[in-house]
């Protein structure tokens, strides 16, 4: 009887060291990836604030009307294979499956470039005879956005699934700082428009890519380079579908606001909606950037089956997320005015947006690690159905609030449907994974990895 005490114990801190170990992880790389993301939406904030002055308040809202639609159609061109990616990599590398491993990065690239390039056929067309025309040529233009977009999601998703999660950061930093740099050049030209600024915007998505082609090599593991190939692409289809509609549903809810303000208002409504939607993403930032960390470490756990593990790691998770994120938020919806200002004389009227939007950001940040518990632990078509029913009804809000309150009415549906998901995505989560990610519960969870007394 001693020694079976002893044996459980052993593994019970086998356990608790392993489950450490990867919450070290996890905040090492969440530094990292906030040092980026800080950096990331510094040098994004530098592009648009220069855009907007360089452009003026319609000539931003043309760019953003552009850089809205092709991030949109950028999403199902990836086929869902950047999360499938951080869902199998992490699972190959535990198990040593480096066959499966080699095949699923080889398979990924070649399947998502043929995609991005069959949507870039298949939306000529379309936009050449449905696009209102102030759009349509810089829409053309920023097609070729598509491919490269979802090759930098790629990338992203590789070094998030390899625990470079600082790195994958990185990509949208550098790719901002080579937007700056040739916006610039094109107003020292005298050549800058909305127009010239997507094309730019796609030649400087382009230089980071072939500039990350080397790392993304170094980084694929040893043994994976020399074995068979092994490809599985039936089984990974099967969860791809899922996760690209996740993906789509994930972007439509940060993209259609502003799509509608520009459809139904006009350019000179979408410019300062796009910046104060731009400015709450800042409460955004800890919050992605702790999810990014913890997702990997989330996959090991569950393959383990360390539950209460699992549970800790998702507590602290949350806790850091929601904290940070209220801190901002509130900063925002105190002195938001004053950052919208640097955007122009025609901006400041967005900080009620702001606010507002700010405030659903902060609910989701409470949350939010609840996608990723369903997403990463094969239950990915419950967060579709949740996340594709907070797009449609965030359509129909946006349509209908635009209609009643204008500009303000985006927000206002926007903020409703993301807090109305973060409710169905904590109680899905809750009762599929046994696991409970809100913050109500991390704040009861005990320093030292225990739970509270009425949990098994």
């Amino acid at each position: 009887m001693k020694q079976r005490a002893d044996r459980e114990g052993a593994a019970r801190a086998g356990s608790a060291g392993g489950a450490a170990a990867l919450r070290a992880r996890v905040a090492a790389g969440a530094r990292r990836a906030f040092g980026w993301q800080v950096a990331a939406l510094g040098l994004g904030f530098l592009v648009h604030l220069a855009l907007a002055r360089w452009l003026g308040a319609a000539g931003y809202g043309v760019y953003a009307y552009v850089l809205a639609w092709t991030a949109l159609l950028s999403v199902p061109s990836s086929l869902g294979l950047p999360l499938l990616i951080v869902r199998y990599v992490p699972e190959y590398t535990e198990g040593a499956e480096w066959g499966r491993l080699r095949g699923l990065v080889r398979w990924a690239w070649r399947v998502s470039a043929g995609a991005a390039f069959g949507a870039v056929v298949a939306a000529v067309p379309v936009a050449w005879v449905l696009v209102p025309e102030v759009y349509r040529l810089p829409l053309l233009a920023g097609l070729v956005l598509i491919p490269l977009n979802v090759g930098v999601r790629l990338a992203a998703g590789w070094l998030r699934a390899v625990h470079r999660v600082g790195r994958s950061y990185a990509l949208a930093a550098l790719r901002h700082a080579a937007v700056l740099a040739l916006a610039a050049a094109g107003v020292l030209a005298g050549t800058l428009t909305a127009g010239t600024a997507v094309v730019l915007t796609a030649a400087a998505a382009l230089l980071v890519l072939l500039g990350h082609i080397p790392l993304l090599r170094r980084t694929l593991p040893p043994a994976a380079r020399q074995a068979p190939a092994v490809y599985e692409g039936r089984r990974w289809l099967r969860v791809a579908g899922p996760l690209l509609l996740v993906g789509g549903f994930v972007l439509l809810l940060g993209q259609t606001d502003v799509v509608v303000v520009g459809w139904m208002v006009g350019p000179d409504a979408a410019g300062p909606y796009r910046a104060a939607a731009h400015v709450a993403s800042l409460v955004a930032l800890v919050p992605v950037a702790v999810g990014a960390a913890a997702d990997p470490a989330v996959v090991r756990l569950s393959a383990r089956g360390d539950r209460r593990a699992l549970q800790h790691l998702v507590s602290t998770a949350v806790r850091w997320a929601f904290l940070a994120a209220l801190a901002v938020g509130a900063a925002l919806a105190a002195g938001g005015g004053l950052v919208l200002r640097l955007y122009g004389p025609d901006f400041p009227a967005a900080q009620p947006m702001l606010a507002v939007l700010a405030a659903g950001e902060v609910v989701y940040a409470g949350v939010g690690v609840a996608a990723g518990l369903l997403n990463l632990t094969g239950h990915h078509r419950v967060g579709m159905t949740i996340f594709g029913a907070a797009a449609l009804l965030n359509l129909g809000l946006n349509v209908g609030g635009v209609w009643l309150f204008g500009a303000f009415g985006a927000a206002l549906a926007t903020a409703v449907a993301l807090g109305l998901a973060s409710v169905a995505l904590w109680y899905a989560a809750r009762r599929r994974t046994g696991v409970d990610a809100s913050i109500i519960y991390s704040l009861a969870v005990r320093p030292d990895g225990g739970v509270r007394p009425s949990d098994p």
